[in-house]
């Protein structure tokens, strides 16, 4: 499952899509722990658009909002969507909860720390399974880890520079990322997703995933920083492996998924790298195009569909201690413990 790393592209942006996973207020975080990041992370939000996208804007898009974004950073209420960034389009406002970015930040540390340490980089894959399967009463203290806790990452993960500063551009990437979809919204205006159909709804979803592109393309920010959200989705939301058939599949997707996962929008990501993006920045364009190249030999391994079902078996049914396995493990690997569960 490494390869999933390549391909975190935010697949989730600004709808709730069914079946996501629910937090109660206390989850992941406590009050006060998420009341002392709130404010750093808000600033932290607001330089990454003032210094890193806000200059590449064309004066066209500056205007549509009237030259300024307005930003709302709650805190989590009684009911939480992790992951659940989203806009306001007409009111030009851009809307990042604090424990989104919080459990976001979390998981580019995680994924610094596994990667230098030469740990199970699929940890993070289960994490965000058992999230979606597991009930709260399953971890200690009857509410759900934080990615860091649970994974028995270190306290002191950050004082190893290289960790430091891996997941500090990891998160500066993802950030950017999201920004700039929101941004295409607005840019947009696209109307809310109450009553248009699904296809106009995933319309807008590629259109704003584009724009994010292009503007990441401008401001020469990499693309594979910004590919980490896409780690926290792929299990965490409905999924090919969850139907019985392929036909079942493609009909929740034709009449239900406005938010695509998976083969979908990797491929219309990877068919915008290879064309538009690569013919529009004449001096980039082989780097675009052997990026989508090396996206595009990965998407067969999406569709691996035993595998999915096997980390949803190992996600119901193992131990949680299994989360603290850091240890390396192959695709046979997982296999020999679905059999014994």
């Amino acid at each position: 499952m490494r390869w999933i790393i390549v391909l975190l592209v935010a697949a989730f942006v600004g709808a709730t899509p069914a079946r996501a996973v629910m937090l109660e207020r206390g989850d992941l975080y406590t009050k006060a722990e998420l009341e002392k990041d709130a404010v750093r992370l808000r600033v932290a939000v607001i330089k990454i658009y003032e210094k890193g996208i806000r200059p590449v804007l064309t004066s066209d898009e500056i205007n549509v909002i009237g030259g300024e974004i307005g930003w709302d950073f709650p805190l989590p209420g009684d009911n939480n969507v992790l992951m659940n960034f989203y806009s306001l389009p007409q009111r030009g406002r851009i809307v990042l909860p604090i424990l989104s970015l919080k459990a976001l930040e979390d998981t580019t540390t995680a994924y610094a720390w596994l990667l230098y340490n030469k740990k199970n980089l699929d940890s993070i894959d289960l994490y965000y399974s058992m999230l979606r399967y597991r009930d709260r009463e399953d971890f200690p203290g009857g509410r759900y880890p934080s990615i860091l806790k649970a994974l028995g990452i270190p306290d002191n993960a950050l004082k190893d520079k290289r960790v430091d500063e891996l997941s500090l551009s990891l998160r500066n990437e993802a950030f950017a990322f999201i920004i700039a979809h929101e941004f295409g919204h607005i840019h947009f205006q696209h109307p809310a997703i109450d009553g248009l159909t699904v296809e106009k709804v995933r319309a807008g979803e590629i259109e704003a995933d584009n724009f994010a592109y292009n503007v990441l393309g401008r401001s020469q920010t990499p693309v594979v920083g910004a590919v980490l959200f896409f780690q926290a989705q792929l299990y965490s939301f409905t999924h090919r492996a969850e139907f019985p058939t392929r036909e079942k599949w493609e009909n929740y997707m034709r009449k239900v998924m406005t938010h695509p996962l998976g083969v979908y929008r990797i491929s219309a990501m990877v068919d915008y790298f290879e064309g538009p993006l690569a013919r529009s920045r004449s001096g980039e364009t082989m780097k675009w195009r052997e990026f989508g190249a090396m996206v595009r030999r990965v998407l067969p391994l999406m569709e691996d569909i035993e595998l999915s079902k096997c980390v949803i078996k190992i996600a119901k049914n193992a131990d949680i201690s299994i989360l603290r396995q850091h240890s390396p493990m192959s695709r046979a690997s997982y296999m020999e413990i679905c059999r014994g569960l």
